[in-house]
């Protein structure tokens, strides 16, 4: 559904390369400012910005779906001492609030809410996040459950129960980073990137390989001249990379 590098390292867009044309811009304040090196890529530090996110496109909602992914890396960089909520994904607007992917600095937990037509939503804990390392975050709804892992390893916390179709109403807004769409969840602080939403849930293998190389989707078996070539370029909304990582270039 959605392929965001994150990469760009200048300007106000974060540009989508699955090839359906769900771009982000950024939002609010000074991010655009806050480009920074991590990963062996680029990503946007958050860096505690009230109100300042990366908007997606409604096309980009979960709302309507039976199953999903949700993949990130990210490095948290503040402190317990910080208020306890904070945004990392969120398709979330009451009264149409879909999905929403967050860190709460209180329990050092991630937390991943759905909400469905058959449930008012689920809550789910994941793993510490507040050690100063980058980590790779999964979350997965199979139609069944919920569940995250973090840098290939499923939570010790067991998936919670939740069956049924995304959304409590319609598409919402959907938003990487911190928005006032959800106005009791707080600035996230550090940095993110490598994100991808998938319109079905990884299998175990998935996440597993995913965590080994992140990057991988971008470096497709056979194609390892055309991704040489085309690494040292900056992309930008005329770059076909989507048709790389599709395998189709």
């Amino acid at each position: 559904m959605v392929v965001l590098p994150m990469w760009e390292g200048s300007g106000n867009m974060v540009y989508d390369y699955s090839g359906n044309g769900r771009s982000g811009t950024l939002t609010g304040g000074s991010l655009a400012s806050r480009w920074s090196a991590f990963d062996g890529g680029r990503c946007l530090d958050f860096a505690r910005a009230d109100n300042e996110y990366v908007s997606l496109p409604a096309a980009a909602s979960l709302n309507g779906l039976s199953a999903f992914t949700i993949a990130l890396t990210t490095r948290y960089d503040g402190s317990t001492s910080d208020s306890d909520e904070h945004t990392l994904f969120g398709d979330w607007a009451s009264p149409n609030r879909n999905v929403l992917l967050r860190f709460d600095s209180q329990t050092d937990k991630v937390e991943f809410f759905a909400y469905t037509s058959d449930s008012e939503g689920g809550g789910f804990d994941g793993t510490n996040l507040e050690d100063r390392k980058l980590h790779r975050i999964v979350a997965t709804y199979d139609g069944a459950a919920l569940a995250v892992s973090m840098d290939g390893q499923p939570s010790s916390t067991s998936p919670i129960a939740q069956t049924g179709v995304i959304g409590e109403g319609s598409a919402a807004v959907v938003y990487v980073g911190n928005s006032s769409q959800k106005p009791t969840v707080d600035e996230y602080n550090g940095p993110i990137c490598n994100v991808l939403v998938a319109d079905r849930a990884w299998t175990p293998g998935e996440i597993a390989a995913d965590a080994a190389d992140p990057w991988a989707i971008y470096r497709p078996a056979g194609r390892t001249a055309l991704w040489a070539a085309a690494a040292g370029a900056v992309p930008s909304a005329q770059t076909p990379w989507h048709l790389l990582i599709q395998g189709a270039a």
